[in-house]
């Protein structure tokens, strides 16, 4: 996943190791909790570290909780309690965790809450024959079925959200590299055309769009009329 790491006094570096150990690529926000907000769309997770007061939890289930959010919101609360997870998990977050957090259990309870929701037909404009499945990173087409790495999944999803809208090289690298990456624009080229070539000998489409000078893009469905 894509994490978006928040924080309101100090990074929990170990944390941040940990999950970028097991798979997920993590951000971490150079600012405090009160002065970002998540962009829609542009992380798989949220995850909220708060020291302080339970005020900026509320302060946050105004703004990243909000309904209609793209992405799962996970709180290490200011204080441990069954009140305080209870009036955590009720303001909007999605998973609460005690301190210090268990990164097995971590793990295994995003991959539950993820494989209950995610597992579901992404069908992006017209192209309702396309399933996108994220516990099994892979994509079918018309019954035929492409299994995928990791980072040619997230740069499938992260296309097929936007529709009709042409992404630069350096907005899909931050999404599936992560911010602190250093890959350059060209080994990201080579990472669609690997991809581009494995869809079209796997389920016939090649699906992402090569938009040169441009960026990269969703292919629209060019056998309907």
């Amino acid at each position: 996943m894509h994490v978006l790491y928040l924080h309101d006094r100090a990074v929990d570096a170990l944390l941040v190791k940990a999950l970028r150990e097991i798979g997920h690529v993590v951000d971490v926000a150079r600012e405090p909790l009160d002065e970002i907000a998540p962009a829609e769309g542009s992380h798989d997770l949220v995850l909220a570290d708060l020291w302080r007061d339970p005020a900026r939890r509320m302060r946050l289930a105004a703004g990243a909780l909000a309904p209609g959010r793209g992405f799962l919101v996970a709180v290490i609360p200011a204080a441990e309690s069954a009140r305080v997870r209870a009036q955590t998990l009720r303001a909007g977050a999605d998973l609460c965790f005690p301190r210090p957090v268990d990164i097995r259990e971590f793990h295994a309870r995003l991959r539950a809450l993820a494989n209950l929701g995610e597992r579901r037909r992404i069908a992006p404009g017209d192209r309702s024959n396309l399933e996108l499945l994220r516990d099994g990173r892979s994509v079918r087409l018309n019954g035929r079925e492409a299994a995928l790495s990791q980072r040619e999944f997230q740069i499938m999803v992260y296309l097929a959200q936007r529709p009709g809208q042409v992404v630069g090289a350096e907005a899909l690298l931050r999404h599936v590299w992560g911010e602190e990456t250093d890959t350059q624009p060209h080994a990201l080229a080579r990472a669609v055309r690997r991809l581009r070539r494995h869809l079209q000998e796997s389920v016939g489409d090649p699906l992402v769009k090569v938009v040169r000078g441009h960026g990269y893009a969703w292919r629209e469905d060019k056998t309907r009329p």
